[in-house]
């Protein structure tokens, strides 16, 4: 018998979590050589041989080897323990067309259905100004998807780095600039620290570029003066000075509606249910390519022009936006069930917060449509590569994961988000309610209803919050006095 874990005609050693050769065990246990040369490393075994493929200093499986022509499951831990961190299934889709689509349809494949679909509604960018100066600028819009989705967010904002076209995108229920300020503080700070870590005083963003909007005014300008960053925007009702971000928007909306068709076969309510997973994954595949012309030329990502670095995409496993996943919960978050511990739902993504953790989007067959409730992120997952849940009914799927963990039901995985948001709740209220000195500032829109800026008892001017007199009423009186 071979050692290791059979994947389509490839071997692999038990004991760890990947296709990496592990010389020590193969040679010393099962007898296989490995000789290196020039060319690369020669690999033998008892039933033949092949060349293993160089990343770094490391060897791992060659990519042929890796593709399934039937379904397995493999266990990718030590020795198919009770509780894998990683099991995934190999699909019987070509290796062209599997790989096509786990790249986030990047780029545009002839006679690819969600191609043809998605890229229709391509149109050619329109010029826009040009960086100014050396300044380390941040070109930054809102994409508007209409409706909320399964996380409850409509809004992406967008940022881009001009000199690098590295991007990041953070999805918001509203875009008051309040709601924008917090997203771009916590933006900021990773976009920085990833760029030079340990070192904040190497690398800053010193402008930011946009076009005019509400909700780049009244806390947002008050964020950018506090960190001494440059304020530019183009001219109020044209759109030319924010070409780059506005050309990205448009390839994270054909990436995004791509991936969602080829997931839920052009079902545009479901797709409506993810667009925020959509696009955040998009971003983070557009990120590992190569998209400038310095980036082509010397064979590098924007993540890697950006940070040094190579993207974390390029050494973690990945799979197809879409496919049925399993995101099993720990004890400690599951207080319902004795006996199951797994979320059914579908495979989002990487967690770009959590290490080595995955998005997995828990669905619900409810009244004879598919429902998706709000993003778990899991470290532990079982992935069914290539078996799409929605683009039917679940008896559609039957025969190809008769092996599913039991999951938990749509009832109590929503129990589990209802404490998630209870516990948050109390975490607000134990921190209790702060008291208004007094109404600091305001901020008068021509195109929006003027903004105020609130100053708190026993704080300074960094926790000023803005909000219109709409969403303050019971501080109607202070405003009077204010405009007196």
């Amino acid at each position: 018998a071979m050692p290791g874990i059979y994947i389509s005609n490839g071997f692999v050693n038990d004991h760890i979590p990947t296709t990496l050769v592990s010389e020590g065990v193969l040679s010393q246990q099962y007898g296989w050589h490995f000789n290196s040369g020039p060319e690369g490393k020669l690999v033998k075994h008892p039933h033949g041989e092949f060349w293993a493929e160089a990343q770094g200093t490391l060897y791992y499986l060659p990519d042929e080897m890796v593709g399934a022509d039937q379904r397995y499951a493999f266990d990718l831990t030590s020795g198919g323990t009770e509780n894998p961190k990683l099991v995934i299934v190999a699909d019987s889709r070509c290796r062209e067309i599997a790989l096509h689509e786990k790249n986030g349809h990047q780029p545009k494949l002839d006679g690819c259905k969600a191609c043809e679909m998605a890229y229709m509604q391509a149109k050619a960018a329109r010029k826009g100004a040009k960086v100014r100066g050396n300044l380390v600028t941040a070109n930054g819009d809102l994409l508007d998807f209409s409706t909320p989705d399964n996380n409850g967010d409509r809004y992406g904002f967008d940022v881009i780095m001009l000199q690098t076209s590295y991007g990041e995108i953070a999805m918001m229920k509203t875009k008051d600039s309040a709601t924008t300020t917090k997203a771009w503080k916590k933006m900021l700070p990773r976009i920085e620290s990833q760029s030079s870590p340990g070192r904040p005083e190497d690398y800053r963003v010193e402008r930011f570029q946009h076009d005019h909007g509400t909700e780049f005014e009244g806390a947002f300008k008050a964020a950018l003066d506090d960190r001494n960053i440059v304020n530019t925007h183009g001219e109020v009702g044209r759109h030319t000075a924010c070409s780059r971000v506005e050309n990205r928007n448009k390839q994270l909306t054909i990436m995004g509606t791509a991936m969602g068709i080829q997931a839920t076969d052009g079902d545009e309510a479901i797709i409506a249910q993810m667009h925020g997973e959509l696009v955040t994954w998009a971003l983070q595949l557009l990120n590992s390519k190569m998209l400038t012309a310095y980036q082509k030329e010397n064979s590098i990502s924007a993540y890697r022009d950006q940070t040094g670095r190579d993207s974390p995409i390029k050494d973690r496993l990945t799979f197809t936006f879409g496919s049925l996943a399993f995101g099993f919960i720990s004890k400690k978050d599951r207080n319902l069930k004795m006996g199951a511990r797994a979320v059914m739902g579908i495979w989002a993504g990487l967690d770009k917060e959590v290490d080595d953790a995955h998005r997995v989007i828990p669905i619900a067959w409810e009244k004879g449509a598919w429902t998706l409730l709000p993003t778990h992120v899991c470290v532990t997952v079982r992935v069914y590569e290539g078996v799409f849940p929605l683009r039917g009914p679940p008896d559609d799927c039957k025969g190809m994961i008769e092996d599913a963990p039991e999951a938990l039901l749509p009832a109590e995985v929503r129990e589990i988000e209802q404490e998630d948001q209870n516990a948050a709740q109390s975490e607000t209220e134990e921190a209790g309610e702060y008291e208004v000195e007094k109404i600091a500032g305001h901020q008068h829109h021509t195109d929006y209803d003027t903004e105020f800026c609130i100053r708190f008892k026993g704080f300074g001017e960094e926790e000023d919050n803005w909000r219109t007199a709409a969403q303050i009423p019971q501080l109607q009186d202070m405003i009077d006095e204010y405009i007196e």
